[in-house]
């Protein structure tokens, strides 16, 4: 594979071919050596990825020709705008329209605000065109049904878990590719101390834009993690010192969440086994990991749903395309010969109707894509 910058939900990450080894990955700082590769490899193959060269079914021959299509119009509007900055201004919609049940996350309008000055002002002057845009994206006809509200449910479920294992006693956050992300300085609590981890430039700049817009004396600093993961082991990172920049030293005998957010479906399948694998080494028995992911089925082709194929094509114009999906009946076994256990794993109509009771879900359009899925597993 080639060099690929990868970003989604803010996630600033890195997508190389390490030497030597042809499956080998690094995507969001994340290590995949081949030291585990036979092992990795067994597990990858309960993870879907695009699958070898059989003969494209009817369904497959009948998506390329819409894809075709799609393009059309698809391309001129996708290809020029990083993700991570889009999911940024995304992120702060619902809040800005005043929608019910938008998240909380009141710091990604000034990370905005501070990187697109001129995004900001639509936002906070001109409503009617961000009820247009929201329109138009999440549209049956020509977007993603439910794609906001979705970026909008993540960010509330996100929140949600890490203030829940906060109460039930863990003491160290590690955000994974953190980009963009704000829980560190917005969900902060005593004896709790937070990690970012991401690429050295992306750390560095997100923490001039944080000493931009965050005061100290009101935002208390995550400890930040510079390393390029696919160098640099995860547990070398969080327990060396030399790519450490803040507050609070790393224990790994301390129960630990670890959050993985809009980065599963952006790495090849062996690449998404050694992740977890390479979590579970420095997570101590009752330490969490919180991650979405894309439907297996949805993502193959076997099963059609309203507005992948629109989702798929944006973020393959942007060099950003999607490379694995899971079958969400078979995490649980997926998850347990590499140590974790399944804690739960909420269905996406649950979701929606936990979250935005007010809205009907149809099939041709749901409230969030029927093809996502949030779920957090437990070190054992």
């Amino acid at each position: 594979m080639s060099n690929v910058a990868v970003r989604e939900n803010d996630q600033m990450c890195n997508l190389d071919s390490l030497p030597g080894s042809k499956d080998a990955a690094s995507h969001g700082g994340m290590h995949y050596s081949s030291s585990s590769a036979a092992a990795a490899t067994a597990t990858a193959a309960k993870v879907g990825g695009a699958g070898g060269a059989k003969k494209p079914s009817k369904l497959a021959k009948l998506r390329r020709k819409v894809s075709n299509v799609q393009q059309l119009w698809i391309y001129p509007f996708t290809h020029y705008k990083p993700t991570n900055q889009v999911m940024l201004c995304y992120r702060t919609l619902f809040q800005d329209l005043q929608e019910p049940g938008s998240n909380e996350d009141y710091l990604a309008a000034k990370f905005r605000d501070e990187l697109m000055p001129l995004r900001g002002w639509v936002h906070h002057h001109l409503p009617s065109l961000l009820h247009i845009n929201k329109a138009f994206i999440q549209g049956p006809a020509f977007g993603c049904p439910g794609i906001m509200t979705y970026l909008d449910a993540r960010t509330r479920w996100l929140d949600g878990e890490v203030q829940r294992a906060i109460r039930e006693g863990v003491t160290q956050v590690v955000v994974v590719a953190a980009g963009y992300d704000t829980r560190a300085y917005r969900l902060s609590a005593p004896g709790v101390t937070f990690f970012e981890i991401d690429l050295p430039e992306a750390s560095e700049s997100k923490r001039k834009l944080v000493e931009k817009t965050l005061p100290a004396d009101q935002f208390p600093r995550p400890t930040y993690i510079s390393a390029d993961l696919s160098r640099v082991s995860l547990s070398d990172a969080l327990l060396g010192a030399t790519c450490r920049n803040g507050p609070g030293l790393f224990d790994p005998a301390a129960r630990t969440l670890f959050t993985v957010e809009g980065l599963v479906y952006y790495l090849p399948p062996a690449a998404v086994t050694r992740l977890f694998e390479s979590i579970r080494q420095v997570a101590s028995p009752g330490s969490r990991a919180a991650f979405d992911f894309l439907h297996q089925d949805v993502f193959s082709g076997r099963k059609w749903a309203p507005g992948y194929e629109t989702l798929r094509l944006t973020v393959k114009n942007k060099g950003e395309p999607k490379r694995s999906g899971l079958d969400p009946a078979g995490v649980r076994d997926y998850l347990g010969p590499m140590g974790w256990r399944l804690s739960y794993m909420p269905k996406p109509k649950e979701v929606a109707a936990a979250m935005y009771p007010h809205r009907k879900w149809s099939k041709i359009n749901p409230v969030i894509p029927p093809f996502y899925n949030f779920a957090v597993a437990e070190a054992v």
